[in-house]
């Protein structure tokens, strides 16, 4: 008895040479491009591969010139206006962000080693010293768990 409901036990292989062929044309780095565009904009993957130049540019404008880069990065906000300039950091922005992001895991995890030792230094000398914590050192203690 069949049942066409029940799929079957052994379903056909897929056909690896068209699969071969095709990732011929596949572009990873693209495709990365383009998912994370369609999500960060809340557009369909389509409509952002058929126009890529125009979200990737309306993209950076909307992160990029904008009133907080021009405070935090007035030399870079200014760069920002000059072509060769642009053209260069586009095509490295991919090792910009890596970099950025290694270095910010750097900043934080001494920040969290820095604070740890602080509040270990407050709590020994209390301890050795036989009394509670003062009222600022509790402060102290609550602004390095935030």
């Amino acid at each position: 008895m069949s049942n066409s409901l029940v799929p079957p036990l052994f379903p056909e292989q897929p056909d690896f040479q068209y699969i071969w062929k095709q990732s011929e044309s596949y572009e990873p780095k693209k495709e990365k491009k383009i998912q994370s565009l369609s999500a960060a904009m809340d557009v369909d993957e389509d409509t952002v591969r058929q126009n890529l130049p125009d979200y990737e540019a309306l993209f950076a404008s909307q992160q990029l010139y904008n009133d907080t880069v021009a405070r935090s990065y007035p030399t870079f906000y200014r760069n920002l206006s000059n072509t060769p300039f642009v053209a260069a950091a586009r095509d490295d922005m991919g090792n910009l962000i890596e970099t950025e992001g290694w270095w910010n895991e750097i900043a934080n995890a001494y920040n969290v080693a820095r604070d740890t030792v602080a509040i270990g230094n407050i709590g020994t000398r209390a301890m050795l010293d036989g009394r509670d914590l003062y009222p600022y050192e509790r402060r102290k203690i609550e602004r390095a768990r935030q």
